[in-house]
């Protein structure tokens, strides 16, 4: 193997690290995406897992679907697309107790994690062809097929596409499915959502970490910095603009024309800052740097009505004013456990964290109460 290949590949498993583990406990994060009142969390090595929040104080899971090397979902009406490895794979929720996977389009991330497999038990459509490598063979690393495992996954038959948390790599707009990896913004069309057509890679630069839309431009967060792209051609997002800051892992989340980014240091994306950025993105082509709020250790965020509601290591999650950006000041708090990320959804505020999935009304956002808690399996 040549030099320059060894280095790439250390390189490629080096950026993979953002928010792949937590380094404080060599756990793994896991990532959680809502759509109506069904939480879907993904965690490496325990496969997607779907809990019906509908009742807050009373969440319970309804299905599974274990599928190694995988870590990131999107939704879409009764279709989930999954990673798996380097591979996307389609599948119909819509009957809970047998969801099928329909189609998969194989080799288009570039991964550098284990071998994973999909355990035996659902049937897979083997017909019809998304173009390039696809199909029941895209489901796999083998020539021959795989098969996807049973489920009780919960469907919808509404062509909408749910909430993600903010240290997402996938993100879904339209009719396009926006993929990162190490270094590109992989894209795929899903106007037919059971046949998605991978269309084009948008090389950005490695260290790529979370992606987050707003408006018409897609916010990629990465570990030296924030760069922003056009989306008016759906097929080819287009450079806009970038702002760079230390070396840190940072997700970022946006509201009008404002855009807020925790930097975290301790950990392989480097850097020692920790802290809460806000930016003025009223021109777009130039962001500009408003205030700095310092943090304990940063993680996943969201952000509603100028409220900040921010993941941070040993200090818990701190709800934060930021309506007046150059003093944003902490309203409220949530303690006595360490988050990774948020959704908020009307009062339900859904927090990962170290000791599992928390449930709050924040309906009095300034005293966040516990509906629930989901324990890790």
């Amino acid at each position: 193997m040549r030099h320059s290949t060894i280095l790439l590949l250390l390189a490629a498993a080096f950026f993979s690290f953002g928010y792949t583990k937590d380094f404080a406990t060599s756990g793994a994060v896991s990532k959680i995406y809502l759509i109506d009142r069904t939480l879907i969390r993904t965690t490496p090595g325990e496969g997607i897992h779907f809990y019906d929040v509908s009742t807050p104080s009373n969440p319970r899971e309804i299905g599974k679907i274990i599928l190694e090397g995988n870590n990131d979902v999107a939704v879409q009406g009764r279709y989930l697309y999954a990673d798996r490895l380097q591979d996307l794979i389609v599948f119909d929720i819509s009957n809970p107790a047998a969801p099928i996977a329909v189609d998969s389009i194989g080799k288009v991330f570039n991964r550098v994690y284990g071998n994973g497999w999909i355990e035996e038990g659902v049937q897979i459509d083997e017909e019809g062809s998304s173009g390039g490598f696809s199909g029941c063979n895209g489901c796999s690393q083998s020539e021959s097929p795989v098969y996807a495992p049973v489920s009780q996954s919960s469907g919808r038959d509404a062509a909408a596409s749910g909430k993600a948390g903010s240290l997402a790599r996938f993100m879904i707009v339209g009719d396009y499915l926006y993929c990162l990896d190490e270094a590109n913004i992989l894209v795929f069309d899903i106007k037919d959502p059971a046949r998605p057509r991978y269309r084009n890679a948008v090389t950005i630069n490695w260290g790529i970490e979370t992606i987050f839309h707003s408006g018409n431009h897609l916010f990629i967060g990465a570990n030296n910095g924030m760069y922003i792209l056009n989306v008016d051609d759906p097929n080819k997002p287009t450079f806009v603009s970038e702002f760079t800051h230390a070396r840190t892992c940072d997700p970022v989340v946006v509201e009008g024309n404002r855009a807020y980014i925790t930097l975290r240091g301790g950990s392989p994306c480097g850097g020692f800052t920790n802290q809460m950025d806000i930016l003025d993105i009223s021109d777009i082509k130039q962001p500009t740097l408003i205030h700095s709020m310092p943090l304990t250790g940063p993680y996943g965020l969201t952000v509603r009505d100028g409220i900040v509601i921010v993941c941070d290591g040993t200090a818990g999650v701190r709800v934060v004013d930021a309506q007046n950006p150059n003093n944003p000041q902490q309203i409220g708090e949530i303690t006595g456990i360490i988050p990774h990320d948020v959704i908020a959804s009307g009062s339900l505020l859904v927090v990962t964290a170290q000791d599992g999935y928390h449930l709050y009304d924040i309906s009095n956002i300034r005293q966040p109460k516990r509906f629930s808690t989901i324990p890790l399996p």
